[in-house]
């Protein structure tokens, strides 16, 4: 499964999660019947679930730092149920684009495709997906410049105090100790 400790049972979960997923969509089913709306959601709430691990896991791979069977297969049988659901438009979130660009592409999977004389595309690009970055909190524009003076290493001034008619406070200096003799 690729050279990992103690990923291989993540391995098999994916591979086996694709199998049941999208093998019947990508090689089973009549072109007919796989135009059925169910199957456009099937494939799409796969793609989604790839893409929320892969912007939790902060990881390339779906398992591990190297591509392992876990790629390959759900790669293939992604790009193969797209191409299927052409029709449907069906587009990949930006990570699970990502992904199954670089798996097809990747000499091993191109040579092994070419020599049993599969030829797959790579799905297109979603709109970027909702999943890929959390919405920012709203700051109000203060709260922004109070944080960038601290990260400038700055205190803010203090605001001015004013009397009613908005004229300037006067401010004694604050009594400083005199050490005693």
């Amino acid at each position: 499964w690729g050279q990992l400790s103690g990923g291989s049972a993540s391995v098999e979960s994916w591979v086996e999660t694709a199998s049941s997923d999208l093998a019947s969509i990508a090689y089973i089913l009549s072109d007919k019947r796989v135009k059925e709306p169910l199957f456009k959601t099937q494939v799409e709430g796969f793609a989604s679930s790839v893409e929320q691990h892969l912007l939790k896991t902060h990881q390339t791979y779906l398992v591990g730092d190297t591509p392992t069977a876990a790629d390959v297969v759900v790669s293939i049988l992604l790009a193969e149920a797209c191409t299927r659901l052409s029709g449907e438009k069906i587009a990949l979130p930006q990570q699970t684009h990502r992904l199954v660009e670089t798996m097809l592409q990747h000499s091993f999977v191109q040579s092994t495709l070419k020599s049993i004389g599969v030829a797959l595309t790579v799905p297109s690009l979603g709109a970027l997906s909702a999943l890929a970055a959390p919405p920012k909190p709203d700051v109000p524009k203060e709260d922004k410049k109070k944080k960038a003076a601290k990260q400038k290493g700055k205190k803010e001034a203090a605001p001015k105090a004013e009397t009613p008619k908005g004229e300037p406070v006067k401010q004694e200096a604050p009594a400083v100790p005199v050490p005693a003799p």
